[in-house]
């Protein structure tokens, strides 16, 4: 009978005979026996009122249990994954035939989103298959997938490699036009340079982008070479033609006054000095050409200027391209 107790004492069992009072196993029927109880081993009856172990489970049993229940939730949640479709098809929505239809014509006004759809949307997968949240378990996972490869930022990967960016945005390195103002995609980055320099031309040479420039003080210290100097035979010969020979009365004292004659025929040019030449030509084009682009910039809606500028990108184009075998200096193509 369901809920009915056992008789305290000596119950027959199939396998073994245990006595409720001692605990003592195939025992028989009348024997010698002190109170202990079997969940505490205290002197009591098992399972009296006084008994502290009398309605406590056993941890092997409420671990078995908690392991069960894990199985099957793990069972369940990977049956709802594999069954869940990654882009299920929209339901086409009939129009309702009842006569309780409102007549009254749409609103286009959109309303606000349902904030509960969007926490939906932002939990995991898992959490949104069922309600129960998966409970974390010791063994192996059920599906194996493969680790999420997951990509720093920009700023974090020039950070750990130690770049340091060096473009200004305040001069912008690509150009805009009518309806789009200038941008600075092109950027300059620096590593393990203590001294560099980055500077905007500010010439295209008919591309979309500004012409950039850097300047880095990096590499082996510059050696000191000896200072140059230029010799004039003009002013030697006529050095020596008036140094008289009688004068000399032994072979160091006519080396002493050749040596004079070299040294005061010798100059030596300033440092400042060395340089190359400017084109003149190429540099009056470039003046006219950002004369008339300062122009534009202020007064884009001028179509003239705009022609005007095409003809000077064209007219630059040629005689950059004819200043190599002009002048015997080639560009470098960036």
């Amino acid at each position: 009978m369901r809920g009915s107790r056992p008789p305290l004492g000596c119950l027959p069992q199939t396998k073994a005979v245990i006595c409720t009072l001692c605990g003592t196993a195939n025992t028989a029927t009348a024997h010698p026996c002190t109170l202990k109880c079997l969940l505490c081993g205290q002197a009591h009856q098992t399972g009296d009122k006084t008994c502290p172990q009398r309605y406590q489970t056993p941890r092997l049993l409420i671990y078995c249990r908690q392991e069960k229940a894990k199985l099957q939730q793990q069972q369940y949640l990977s049956t709802m994954i594999s069954t869940q479709d990654a882009h299920p098809e929209r339901q086409k929505v009939k129009p309702s035939d009842t006569r309780s239809r409102s007549t009254s014509p749409t609103s286009n006004r959109r309303g606000s989103r349902s904030r509960s759809k969007q926490r939906r949307k932002n939990q995991p997968q898992e959490l949104r298959l069922g309600s129960a949240a998966p409970e974390a378990s010791d063994g192996p996972p059920l599906q194996q997938r493969q680790p999420s490869l997951t990509l720093a930022t920009p700023t974090q990967n020039t950070h750990n490699l130690g770049y340091t960016l060096i473009t200004d945005p305040a001069h912008p390195t690509r150009l805009g036009n009518r309806v789009a103002r200038d941008t600075t995609p092109y950027l300059a980055f620096t590593a393990n340079i203590t001294h560099a320099e980055w500077s905007n031309l500010h010439e295209h040479l008919g591309s979309d982008g500004y012409i950039m420039q850097t300047i880095v003080k990096a590499g082996p210290q510059r050696r000191k070479y000896k200072q140059p100097t230029l010799f004039d035979w003009d002013v030697f010969r006529e050095l020596r033609a008036t140094a008289s020979l009688e004068s000399a009365t032994s072979i160091d004292q006519w080396t002493a006054s050749l040596l004079r004659d070299v040294k005061r025929a010798t100059k030596t040019p300033p440092e400042d000095a060395v340089g190359h030449t400017v084109d003149t030509k190429l540099l009056h084009m470039w003046e006219v050409l950002a004369g008339l682009r300062k122009r534009y910039n202020s007064n884009k809606s001028n179509h003239s200027l705009h022609k005007r500028i095409a003809i000077s990108r064209v007219k630059l184009k040629i005689t950059l391209f004819n200043f190599p075998a002009r002048t015997g200096i080639s560009f470098v193509t960036l």
